[in-house]
């Protein structure tokens, strides 16, 4: 049986397809321990033992004036958009140039939201 030009080259591709897919696969963690719900789940079969203590995954905020307390509503520079502003810590740093802006009121956190009394 001669294997013609065209079969060869459909080999490759799928050769290397499925090359390409498993290399992916095993750049990521295989063995390790994740956490999940504020505890440790195993990933695969980790040789290390599982880590003591709990976990706690973070919870990155969804917006600029997410909040969950008032303690997460803050005063200062916006980090993306360079203004001065009120909003999450986590968007907001502090800058001296916007003491004057800061001044004006005290936010609180209403309905998940950072809000300027």
């Amino acid at each position: 049986m001669k294997i013609t030009q065209k079969q060869t080259i459909i080999l490759s591709v799928v050769v290397f397809v499925a090359v390409i897919f498993f290399g992916l696969r095993s750049l990521g963690p295989q063995d390790s321990w994740e956490c999940d719900n504020g505890s440790w789940v195993a990933h695969g079969k980790p040789s290390a033992s599982k880590p003591a203590g709990s976990c706690v995954a973070a919870k990155t905020p969804v917006s600029d004036v997410a909040c969950n307390t008032a303690v997460d509503c803050v005063c200062g520079a916006h980090k993306v958009k360079g203004i001065c502003a009120w909003g999450n810590s986590g968007f907001i740093s502090d800058a001296p140039s916007c003491a004057d802006f800061c001044k004006a009121g005290s936010a609180q956190c209403v309905g998940g939201k950072c809000v300027v009394e």
